[in-house]
């Protein structure tokens, strides 16, 4: 196995504005440390509520930056990757539920066979407020039977399951038995 390469260090003048107030802080070896004016490789700007939301990790920076919008960055894309990632602290589970995309799409599922209107949101409600991740499978019967699914009912069990059974596998990487 071939030694593990040297990370590269990144270091980047950044230029942070809170409202009226600018403050300049460098990266290094150290992390983030405090630095004196000068010309920043990468600008942020939020308001002194985002800030707070930002430091009590309500709002994690990754968000604030590509989902919401609340920190104005300027900078790389790579850059903003960096700095996210300076801040980021892992609070996943480590826990996952496979569910079939026609859970996350009623649309998919056979005529007249769901209660919903687009997601089955008891379902995935239970899964949002358990904390767990999805791994979005495909819709077996969409995949075994069709999108119009014609068929529905006319296919042997025994097809079917192994159609399911197929999809499973392949999905979580094991060898047919």
């Amino acid at each position: 196995m071939p030694p593990a390469r040297p990370r590269a260090e990144w270091e980047r003048l950044i230029a942070w504005q809170v409202g009226d107030e600018k403050f300049f802080w460098q990266t290094g070896p150290r992390g983030l440390q405090p630095a004196d004016e000068g010309d920043p490789q990468v600008s942020l700007s939020c308001s002194p509520e985002v800030l707070a939301r930002l430091a009590s990790g309500e709002l994690p920076v990754f968000i604030a930056i590509w989902a919401t919008g609340d920190l104005h960055f300027e900078g790389s894309f790579a850059d903003a990757f960096r700095l996210g990632f300076m801040f980021l602290s892992d609070r996943r589970k480590k826990r996952v539920v496979f569910l079939a995309h026609c859970f996350l799409n009623a649309n998919t599922r056979f005529p007249g066979g769901c209660a919903f209107r687009g997601a089955t949101e008891p379902l995935i409600q239970v899964i949002l407020e358990s904390g767990a991740g999805v791994v979005q499978m495909p819709c077996p019967e969409e995949r075994c039977l069709g999108l119009e699914k014609e068929l529905y009912g006319e296919v042997p069990e025994a097809k079917l399951r192994a159609c399911f059974r197929d999809l499973a596998q392949v999905r979580a990487r094991i060898s047919p038995s």
